[in-house]
């Protein structure tokens, strides 16, 4: 528990504030950088949806897999 909270803070709370500067430094506005932001993090729940639902598609099938072995 403790690696995966230095974890995020190392590579995720750290790094992202001065990218976010050097970001508004480049774009000089604040409404786009809002905007790209918001962006990534839309993108980044939709791929984290979507994987959740395959992996509970795998579980349902691995668990179906074992029933019908052990019915045999």
């Amino acid at each position: 528990m403790a690696i995966s909270t230095v974890s995020i803070h190392i590579f995720g709370d750290v790094p992202s504030s001065p990218l976010v500067g050097i970001l508004q430094d480049h774009i000089n506005n604040w409404r786009d950088t809002a905007l790209i932001l918001t962006s990534i993090l839309f993108l980044a729940a939709g791929i984290w949806f979507i994987a959740s639902l395959k992996h509970t598609d795998v579980l349902k099938a691995t668990n179906r897999a074992s029933l019908l072995q052990r019915d045999d």
